[in-house]
């Protein structure tokens, strides 16, 4: 029966316009589920009315941003029922941009409310994020998704800084043990950084529990991975938290906008020498 309705799903899907087909899932597929009537992996994540603060958080300051900007209805669907662990962004018949957030997801037992804010900044990334942009299937046109790494990218440097100026709590630190903000503490000091990359590090934590192979992040480690060409999926845990800091220290350009065709626009640049390029353990400036 299973077999059935999945070749169902797949038939149906075929007959379907190409833009209606683009889901970008924050994380990568996985069968971890998290239902309401358990709370979490031992305890932690977040309830159900923090799930919607946070929530209304992120839609008070965005939801103007979007509409004044590019004249779309921001639309945040709050699934809070739903236990896989897992986010995703898409786009409805008017080209609205669509952020789902499942209850699983914040459910888990290493979500904060910041990093919750930090997993729909990164879907808004994939709406806004700019170049490079994602491939259609196996063609060679672009999709009007950001790449993974590019949306993180967007996450730090665009999306959690505003958030944090309309309301700096922070005691959102207190998340982290003190080892790790003396760490934190050594890459940067302002209040925006410290808790986006305690966020960051929350959700590199998450998305190690996800895949067998991969390890959580940490401040002091970087990725050793250097790619040939631009990796468009989700990187590993340890790329991700190096691009979420990336991020945070490219401050010359974090009031400009991402360009959906030069990477160069809005971002910081290696080429310049300037600090928050993003990590080549995802991004190549010659082949994206």
């Amino acid at each position: 029966m299973q077999k059935l309705s999945f070749i169902s799903i797949i038939l149906s899907m075929a007959f379907l316009p190409l833009n209606s087909l683009a889901v970008e899932n924050c994380f990568p597929e996985n069968n971890v589920k998290i239902p309401t009537g358990l709370k979490s992996f031992g305890g932690g994540g977040i309830a159900q009315f923090q799930f919607h603060q946070v929530i209304d958080q992120f839609e008070r300051v965005w939801k103007p941003i979007v509409k004044e900007k590019y004249g779309k209805d921001l639309k945040v669907e709050r699934l809070w029922d739903e236990a896989r662990v897992n986010a995703h962004a898409t786009r409805d018949d008017d080209n609205n941009p669509v952020i789902v957030i499942n209850g699983g997801l914040a459910r888990h037992r290493d979500m904060s409310p910041d990093s919750l804010l930090l997993i729909m900044c990164h879907e808004l990334g994939h709406h806004y994020g700019g170049a490079p942009k994602n491939f259609r299937g196996k063609s060679t046109r672009r999709s009007w998704s950001s790449a993974e790494g590019q949306a993180d990218y967007f996450a730090s440097n665009k999306c959690m800084r505003k958030l944090i100026e309309e309301n700096n709590d922070n005691k959102s630190v207190n998340f982290a043990d003190k080892m790790t903000m003396s760490e934190i503490e050594k890459v940067c000091m302002s209040e925006s950084c410290k808790r986006t990359s305690v966020a960051a590090l929350a959700l590199g934590r998450v998305f190690a529990s996800l895949k067998y192979d991969w390890h959580p992040p940490k401040v002091n480690g970087k990725s050793k991975v250097v790619v040939d060409n631009t990796f468009y999926k989700h990187p590993e845990p340890q790329c991700r938290f190096d691009t979420f800091v990336a991020g945070l220290l490219c401050d010359e350009e974090k009031y400009s906008d991402f360009d959906n065709s030069d990477h160069s626009i809005g971002a910081c640049i290696r080429d310049r020498g300037q600090p928050g390029a993003r990590p080549l353990c995802w991004f190549s400036p010659e082949s994206y």
